[in-house]
């Protein structure tokens, strides 16, 4: 059904979000995640360390046995003591719309999750009572025209920046307005292109009144931003 289509899009955004955590995680050299103190950080590459020695065609089979029990044992410790660093770094993500809903503290307070595809970009929002996956056409031209303006505020040219960023919120922005009203907080994860994005510089209307940027014009008069990696991590700070 409709639910079960909307959690496996979460479901996939939030795996994808996901592999970036655990790399960032797997190559920090001074973590210090959730309280996770380096003794355990040691021990765990000690442990994994010695599970891929194990691997080997050459060791017997009682000594790989014997790893695999004491990698066990510890992501068993590791999982009771320091559950968050558990979940984050190996356990798939699980979430439904409905933990999300619950999360959500008010009917002002939408979470809207950008995904990309192949040919498309889609756009999971959730608020406290409704949720919809949402399809976007229009990807290539999108993502050249997020590329465009930085540049394009540099130079100062209101019109062509106005044009540019309108088409933008247009295609970004303008088909969730139907969850939200004016007023609300937009929690925006999104990942690719759209991840250094300032959805609040972008105005809602095509052409400024004159020459010069009008505060008036802009997202951040009609909606409160704020941004999270994930609907994980938003859930699991």
């Amino acid at each position: 059904g409709e639910d079960k289509y909307r959690n496996s899009v979460l479901n996939y955004a939030e795996n994808k979000r996901g592999a970036f955590l655990r790399s960032s995680i797997l190559n920090s050299k001074a973590i210090h995640f959730s309280g996770v103190p380096d003794v355990v950080i040691k021990e765990e590459a000690a442990v994994r360390s010695a599970v891929t020695a194990a691997a080997g065609r050459d060791v017997p089979k009682s000594k790989k046995d014997s790893v695999n029990k004491a990698y066990q044992q510890f992501l068993d410790r590791l999982a009771a003591r320091y559950s968050n660093y558990y979940r984050l770094k190996y356990l798939p993500y699980q979430l439904n719309e409905k933990e999300i809903q619950q999360w959500l503290p008010n009917d002002s307070t939408a979470f809207a999750e950008y995904l990309f595809s192949k040919e498309r970009i889609y756009i999971l929002v959730t608020t406290k009572s409704k949720s919809s996956v949402i399809g976007l056409e229009h990807k290539d031209s999108v993502v050249a025209q997020i590329g465009s303006l930085r540049e394009l505020l540099k130079t100062g040219d209101a019109k062509k920046y106005y044009q540019e960023a309108y088409a933008v919120y247009s295609n970004l922005v303008q088909p969730l307005e139907q969850y939200v009203k004016p007023g609300s907080k937009i929690i925006i994860s999104a990942d690719g292109p759209l991840s250094s994005l300032s959805f609040e510089a972008l105005p809602t209307m095509p052409k400024p009144a004159g020459n010069n940027f009008d505060a008036r014009d802009f997202l951040f008069n009609k909606y409160n931003f704020s941004y999270t990696v994930s609907a994980f991590s938003l859930l699991n700070p």
